[in-house]
């Protein structure tokens, strides 16, 4: 389902001098071509009646050397969906996100937050801290590009 339409319906008439509203509430499903009760669904790229086919999968290893600092590891372009960002094994780092005026929305200035559902370009990011390894993930689209960061505290 792609959305909800309220219909409202109003019929205005004159009984024995009295002015009368009728009115009809009905809820209507919509798919994504804006059709009323259309199965038409977007795929998991966002394309309305896709099949996949037209997504683009961005697979990157950042496995730098690092000094002290926030390093920016990789940046997610504006419309990606299904995002997912994962550290592979333990380490004494934090994954941060910003975007490009360099507003922080996870882990930012040396503020460590729990793992959580934060609010960033348009989204919900789905961040997860279990001791020393973190992951996030994001059903998107991004309204805006976020840089992924790490806070390296050591070398990694």
């Amino acid at each position: 389902m792609y959305m909800k339409m309220v219909l409202i319906g109003l019929t205005v008439f004159d009984v024995g001098g009295r002015v009368c509203v009728c009115a009809c509430v009905c809820v209507q499903v919509v798919g994504c071509d804006w059709g009323i009760e259309s199965a038409a669904r977007e795929d998991q790229c966002g394309v309305c009646h896709g099949d996949g086919t037209t997504c683009t999968t961005v697979k990157q290893n950042f496995d730098k050397q690092v000094g002290i600092g926030y390093v920016e590891a990789t940046v997610i372009p504006t419309g990606a969906r299904n995002i997912r960002v994962e550290e592979v094994a333990e380490a004494n780092n934090y994954l941060a996100i910003r975007n490009d005026q360099g507003r922080y929305y996870l882990n930012g200035h040396w503020y460590i937050q729990w793992s959580g559902d934060y609010e960033a370009a348009g989204t919900v990011i789905h961040y997860r801290r279990d001791g020393n390894k973190e992951s996030f993930n994001s059903p998107g689209p991004l309204r805006e590009p976020l840089h992924v960061m790490v806070s390296a505290l050591l070398r990694l």
